[in-house]
């Protein structure tokens, strides 16, 4: 069985391609079809809707976009694999803030007395190296700024050159040799020594700050990748109430983010409490060395899970190229102005222009990648403007580790330190990530609220600014009730500390509680969004950029620090606050049309540019993005395998209920003895008329099909008038728009007129009828909105000007001693608008046979009048020309002509039906030796080239001596194509056709109750008759039939009433059940096939 273009069905479904199906599949079945659709970038492949939900060989069911809009979303399992990954950032951040808690006491404070290591014991303070609080504030600041500012390398190496795998364990081992110097920094022997101590503890910084940098950008990506890898694409899922719910792989990134996150705060957590203790009771050494054999676990569970994991290869200079897609999308854009430069960058066909399809020829030599790439990293540019908000989220989150801690310092402890009430911000991440996770997210869900990503970062920004307003009135309240008043911080004058505000120190527990909520919003939220939006070989630059803003807004917090001192800390706070607000509005007002697009930019398929990997020698790569790992590839064939019974046995289910569905609606011979009345007589007359209505039925159908098949295109010629008229006016009478305003006294007026008839298959002009040339005189300006005729867009016939064209431009060449200032170098220009699928009637701008066009002016000047065909054809390059044998092709007639040339060449792969083993034509097109079906729409892309426009010269004539009323026009004749009308056949609706086919099954039902009814009759009538005769009869057409079945070698015996050997002794073959002969499999299916042709 074939399909299209002779191409095999089997192939066809093996290569992605779109099929329409027959039957609408039972419940629980499973169509044949992959998981990714063939990609067509034109209109009507979005247009195509499909009643069935598709399906992967696998068993998965994908939704349809009706589904998309209705079912409830859930989250996925979470692969084992990706705990690991969340065990190995655990031990990191457990390595990095149980490091980092202690460097402010280590380069701050003195060394105790008596002490070689910094512990002071209970009572004392815990120091080293004694260089005061600008010192320790410089170096930790600076450490902040290059942990965030060095994932940019990390990134960028990562993308490129060593896939994420490899650089994490590159920077794990450049973080331990930072460790190591760090742990010789504390030594007894080093500490004693200031000078020695600090420089060591500064390269150690700096190396240590370099793997932390390598780490970061490249872990989150690869956690999110191992769920990817295994489902890539929206699926259904039946829950155990049996309601359909859409599995997200979106709403199961952004899970396990969360649990991610969790896993961060908890080795965060652990690690600050546990060194500042360390440094306290033991010393720094042991501060710094627990953090390092923790660590250690990390490289450990790397290598122990390499052949787990799910890794993508480096891609090569692919940031290099979006680079430069993006200056060159920018040309001809920037402004002095910068709102108009933003506006421009906001503009729709800011991307689009850029796209290799749309430059052809014009391409430069580096865009080797295809349309979808462009989309890609116009999702990825989205991203990072989205970023570029987050540094004034940061700037109120920093609060909580530098203004907070002291502000708690000034309130009434009641024995706990300062410096421990912060950790409630991740003690509530720990509690409250599992309860959005469960509860928050879910029960949004189920109410239809979509909480997308660009939402919840509002909401972060929002509650980041409450929590700067509950500090801002806590510090009121400090100021108002604190015995020193405005300087909580101070002394007394008798030089004794202030005493503490009367105020519990628990009640930072609210601007913690929000900030954490904040966190869980906006924080994970955005690491989410770094992983999904951006480019898969990119996902480390877009995810470092999001990095970078802590740096950013490091930066930022350096301009208040003249505002976080008594008395001014309520002003930094309501400061903050503000800003926070503004960046809440300003984030929302920017990105909330970028929201409404959050589906569509999820949906953008996967691009085949995979940068260095796709081309190689001009052969594209074999090898998946993404590298399976064997047990993977074990599980996925359980579960083909498991899918394909599946398949098979429906198969067979679905094959026993058309056999035993009756069909036939036809009443049997002898019934209407049966049945008083003339029903019988009557249904036969409808049966009959059923039938002859069916045969006219079929038969116009397939008049109409031949006729539509035989119409073929047509060349007609059209022929275009251009004239033009002049008269002289004074410039104050004119009451032409601005455009044309020039200076002078007096000026001209050209009025120019372009006239397009078709002609008729003769190519005699006076043929056209009068009631033609009326309606062509009474054709006003197509710029004129007023009267617009009444004429319906599906039956208005291609016969005017304008349905031919969707572009005409006029072109006045400037001559050399024209004035610069008069404006010659303008386009005057009519562009078709669309009509959309509300309008009844075409616009009148869309629907005239002449053109008048008006311009001032004072000399005679040549011009060009370009016109651009409303075509949906196009330039064919010299290879792919050379394959079809045609210039000229629309993009169906392309795809027909590849396909037929591959099937008349048998050049399909035997192993791989959806691989085509190129030729030297293929060759010159696909620049590859090998290429897959699903490909070929988007690799002819390149091929195709917009029809160049129809370029008419003409002379505007200025000397009135020379124009004649009426003028003498200029007459071109020019040959169109003129595409057939569709004869739309009559199509039922689908609810027509289903209440049809109930109404066959009904009829066939009873029909088949009917025949039941007369075979009983007849049985019964017949043992009426003679019981005894009538029942030796019956039981031996019984034997007969057994015998016929089962064959005669099974020993059915031979004589009367079963007198012999195996099944026909005594009564044996009498007995039914299961356990008798006529309990067989083979007896049984038997039965089932001759009862089925009765």
């Amino acid at each position: 069985m074939s399909g299209a273009y002779g191409l095999d069905l089997a192939e066809v479904a093996k290569s992605n391609a779109p099929q329409v199906l027959d039957v609408p599949a039972a419940p629980g079945h499973v169509n044949e079809k992959n998981e990714k659709e063939l990609y067509v970038p034109d209109d009507s492949s979005q247009s195509q809707s499909r009643e069935e939900s598709s399906t992967d060989p696998n068993g998965k069911e994908y939704p349809t976009p009706e589904e998309v809009a209705t079912l409830r979303r859930v989250c996925g399992s979470v692969p084992w694999s990706s705990f690991t990954i969340a065990v190995i950032e655990l031990c990191e951040r457990f390595s990095y803030y149980g490091t980092t808690v202690v460097f402010v006491n280590f380069i701050q404070q003195p060394l105790p007395e008596g002490s070689t290591t910094g512990a002071a014991g209970t009572d004392g303070q815990a120091g080293a190296l004694g260089m005061g609080q600008r010192a320790s504030t410089g170096l930790t600041t600076f450490n902040s700024m290059w942990a965030y500012f060095m994932p940019l390398v990390g990134a960028y190496m990562a993308d490129q050159y060593w896939g994420r795998y490899k650089t994490i364990q590159i920077s794990i081992f450049i973080a331990i040799v930072g460790h190591i110097i760090l742990i010789m920094s504390a030594l007894p022997s080093v500490i004693a020594h200031p000078d020695r101590s600090i420089a060591c503890f500064s390269v150690g910084l700096i190396i240590f700050g370099i793997g932390t940098g390598g780490f970061k950008p490249n872990i989150s990506p690869l956690i999110a990748e191992q769920y990817e890898s295994r489902h890539p694409k929206q699926y259904i899922k039946v829950q155990k109430n049996g309601e359909r719910v859409i599995v997200d792989p979106t709403m199961t990134v952004s899970r396990i983010y969360m649990y991610f996150y969790l896993m961060i705060n908890l080795g965060a957590l652990s690690g600050q409490i546990g060194m500042v203790y360390a440094e306290k009771y033991v010393g720094f050494w042991l501060s710094f060395v627990l953090p390092t054999c923790l660590f250690l676990c990390c490289p450990t569970i790397m290598y122990l899970m390499r052949n787990k994991y799910a890794r993508r290869p480096p891609t090569g200079s692919v940031l290099t190229k979006a680079l430069k897609l993006w200056g060159l999308a920018m040309k001809g854009r920037w402004s002095l102005n910068p709102i108009q430069t933003a506006k421009n960058m906001r503009s729709n066909d800011f991307w689009e222009s850029v796209k290799p399809s749309r430059l052809g020829q014009a391409k430069p030599v580096w865009m080797t990648f295809d349309d979808i790439w462009v989309d890609e990293v116009r999702r990825g540019f989205k991203a990072c403007t989205v970023f570029l908000w987050i540094p004034l989220y940061w700037l109120a989150y920093n609060q909580m580790t530098t203004n907070l801690i002291s502000q708690a310092a000034t309130m009434e402890l009641h024995g706990a330190p300062n410096d421990l009430i912060n950790n409630i911000n991740p003690v509530a991440l720990v509690i409250f990530i599992p309860i959005c996770d469960l509860f928050l997210y879910p029960g949004l869900e189920r109410l239809g609220i979509r909480f997308t990503p660009l939402k919840k970062i509002a909401w972060g920004f929002g509650l980041s600014s409450a929590s700067m307003i509950a500090s801002a009135v806590t510090q009121h309240y400090i100021y108002k009730l604190g015995a020193c008043g405005n300087y909580p911080s101070g002394e007394t004058p008798s030089g004794d500390p202030c005493e503490p505000a009367p105020i519990n120190v628990w009640v930072q527990t609210i601007p913690y509680l929000l900030i954490a909520f904040s966190e869980i919003f906006t924080s994970i939220t955005a690491l989410e969004y770094a992983f999904t939006k951006a480019p898969k070989n990119l996902r480390s630059v877009v995810t470092s950029i999001f990095l970078f803003m802590s740096a950013v807004s490091y930066a930022l917090g350096q301009a208040f620090v003249s505002l976080s001192a008594d008395p001014l800390l309520t002003w930094n706070y309501m400061t903050i606050s503000i800003l926070a607000a503004l960046g809440c509005v300003g984030f929302w007002t920017t990105h909330h049309k970028l929201d409404k697009e959050e589906d569509k930019l999820n949906c953008i398929p996967e691009s085949s540019f995979k940068g260095r990997q796709l081309s190689h020698g001009g052969q594209a790569a074999m090898e998946s993005p993404v590298v399976p790992n064997p047990q993977a590839q074990r599980e996925s064939q359980e579960k083909a395998r498991r899918a394909q019974e599946q398949r098979d046995k429906f198969e067979r289910e679905m094959a026993q209920r058309r056999a035993t569905r009756p069909t036939d609606k036809n009443i049997p011979d002898g019934i209407e003895e049966l049945i008083l009345g003339d029903g019988v007589q009557q249904y036969k007359r409808l049966r009959d008329f059923e039938r002859r209505l069916d045969a006219t039925m079929m038969r116009k159908r397939l008049d109409m099909q031949d006729s539509r098949h035989q119409i073929t295109k047509r060349h007609k010629t059209m022929r275009i008038w251009v004239s033009n008229t002049f008269e002289t006016l004074p410039a104050q009478e004119s009451g032409l728009d601005p455009i044309y305003d020039f200076s002078g006294s007096t000026m001209g007026l050209y009025r120019m007129k372009i006239e397009g008839r078709l002609l008729d298959d003769e190519g005699d002009p006076s043929s056209d009828d009068d009631s033609d040339d009326e309606e062509a005189r009474k054709d006003k300006d197509a710029l004129d909105h007023n009267e617009a005729p009444v004429r319906p867009v599906l039956q208005q016939p291609r016969t005017k000007l304008s349905h031919f064209f969707k572009q005409i431009t006029l072109e006045l060449h400037r001559d050399k001693s024209t004035p610069a200032d008069l404006g010659l170098d303008a386009f005057v220009e009519w562009k078709k608008p669309t009509p959309t699928a509300k309008d009844l009637v075409l616009p009148p701008e869309a629907d005239f046979d002449t053109l008048e066009i008006e311009r001032r002016f004072d000399s005679t000047v040549n011009c060009t009048i370009n016109l651009y065909r409303d075509d949906d054809r196009f330039l064919l390059s010299e290879p792919l020309a050379d394959l079809l044998d045609s210039k000229i092709e629309d993009r169906k007639s392309i795809i027909i002509g590849i396909y037929d040339y591959i099937r008349a060449l048998n050049l399909q792969q035997d192993d791989e039906k959806r691989a085509v083993q190129c030729d030297e034509r293929l060759r010159k097109v696909f620049n590859r030796d090998v290429v897959f079906i699903p490909d070929i729409t988007t690799l002819i892309l390149p091929h195709c080239f917009p029809l160049p426009p129809l370029s008419l010269p003409y002379t505007l004539h200025f000397d009135p001596t020379t124009t004649t009323d009426p003028p003498t026009p200029t007459i071109y004749d020019i040959t169109l194509t003129i595409q057939p009308p569709p004869l739309a056949l009559p199509q039922p609706s689908t609810t027509s056709l289903q209440t049809l086919a109930n109404f066959d099954n009904n009829l066939a039902l009873i029909v088949q109750a009917l025949q039941h009814s007369k075979a009983k009759h007849a049985f019964f009538t017949e043992m009426e008759k003679d019981p005894v005769g009538f029942l030796k009869r019956w039981m031996g057409s019984q034997r007969r039939d057994l015998e016929v079945i089962l064959g005669d070698g099974i020993g059915m015996g031979r004589g009367e009433w079963g007198q012999g050997e195996g099944y026909g002794v005594g009564p044996e073959w009498r007995r039914g059940g299961e356990r008798g002969v006529w309990g067989r499999s083979e007896v049984l299916e038997s039965v089932r096939l001759m009862r089925n042709k009765a």
